[in-house]
């Protein structure tokens, strides 16, 4: 038992804490964080933008908008190439410390992109490299949805719609995750990741009340006798909270999993998927 427990502790770096690491405070944060973006322009294609959001999915292998520490550590030393001598490995665990604040073992999207924008440079002069004009360009594709995003918001408040509280956004994401379950194929564990990848077209990791809708009812084929437009526009009031028109894959994850069931091992996750799909082959059968 206690071995047992010690490999789990190893694997969410329980270790680390009691090794007396301490997590990366703010300025080191900052200082990390752009030890990263430098990594990351280093290594992406001049043609190409950097994008966090695309880094992060390269390593989250399972689509689940979450990893661990062997999958950041992976990301650090083998995509972003980054050597002990410019990130030590105490450095890289004071920054996973930090990171995982709530010791869980895992990070998500969100919190990972957060990392990515501390004291990211928003340069404007014309020196500005192919990265940042293809970056700037796909930011003003942005803006203009964020606006349309905002005027609809306006909308919506002298409307009268008022954000959802907390019972009716617990009662709006198990609506959501039965029809992710429902429109899932019976193979495949439900992903609340790579269905927002679905509608986050360009890879920002941040998608407007138009993509959120598309996905409601196009995707998860919720029809508005079941989730009504008021309510749906309710939903997304709560969530774009700060009212920018945009909200990032860390805020739909958060939704997702409200009152959402937590196996804690790998083996339950199996078990689930293995009864679904004998349930789908029972009825194949049956049929």
């Amino acid at each position: 038992g206690d071995a047992v427990r010690a490999e789990k502790d190893m694997r969410r770096r329980r270790d680390v804490a009691r090794s007396g690491v301490r997590p990366a405070d703010a300025a080191e944060m900052a200082e990390l964080s752009a030890i990263l973006r430098d990594a990351h322009r280093a290594t992406s294609p001049p043609w190409e933008s950097p994008s966090w959001f695309k880094l992060f999915r390269r390593v989250d292998v399972n689509g689940s908008g979450l990893i661990s520490f062997d999958e950041f550590a992976k990301m650090v030393r083998s995509l972003l190439k980054l050597p002990t001598s410019l990130l030590s490995e105490s450095r890289l665990e004071a920054l996973w410390l930090a990171l995982d604040a709530d010791g869980s073992g895992l990070i998500s999207s969100g919190e990972f992109g957060k990392l990515m924008r501390i004291g990211a440079p928003t340069p404007d002069s014309a020196s500005a490299s192919r990265h940042f004009v293809y970056g700037r360009n796909r930011a003003a594709g942005d803006a203009v949805r964020a606006e349309k995003d905002m005027r609809r918001r306006r909308d919506v408040a002298r409307s009268g719609v008022r954000p959802a509280d907390a019972a009716e956004m617990a009662e709006l994401s198990a609506i959501l995750r039965d029809a992710h379950r429902a429109t899932s194929p019976p193979w495949e564990s439900p992903s609340w990741f790579k269905l927002f990848r679905r509608v986050d077209v360009n890879g920002s990791g941040l998608i407007s009340f138009d993509e959120f809708a598309k996905m409601v009812r196009s995707l998860l084929k919720l029809p508005t006798s079941l989730l009504s437009e008021s309510r749906l526009e309710a939903l997304w009031l709560a969530l774009d909270a700060d009212g920018s028109g945009l909200i990032s894959s860390g805020e739909f994850g958060k939704l997702m999993r409200i009152g959402a069931p937590t196996p804690d091992s790998a083996s339950a996750s199996r078990h689930f998927v293995y009864g679904r799909n004998r349930a789908a082959g029972d009825a194949v059968r049956a049929e």
